[in-house]
């Protein structure tokens, strides 16, 4: 469940005006790293673009995670 704003049930950011639970941004999390790391694993450490972006984005999320 995600909302716009920061409740106690949503207290991680997803993304600009958006917020959900500790399960959600793992599932964000997950979601964002996973396929960019199984295809350096695949392709032997090129990395697409699109990929770069979306481990960019992961990074973003634990850097901006309210403790």
């Amino acid at each position: 469940m995600t909302t716009k704003t920061k409740t106690v049930a949503t207290p991680n950011r997803l993304g600009h005006e958006k917020y959900g639970s500790n399960k959600d941004y793992i599932n964000e999390l997950e979601a964002l790293i996973l396929g960019p790391l199984v295809g350096l694993e695949m392709m032997d450490g090129d990395l697409y673009m699109s990929d770069y972006r979306a481990l960019i984005r992961g990074k973003w999320l634990i850097e901006n995670r309210e403790k």
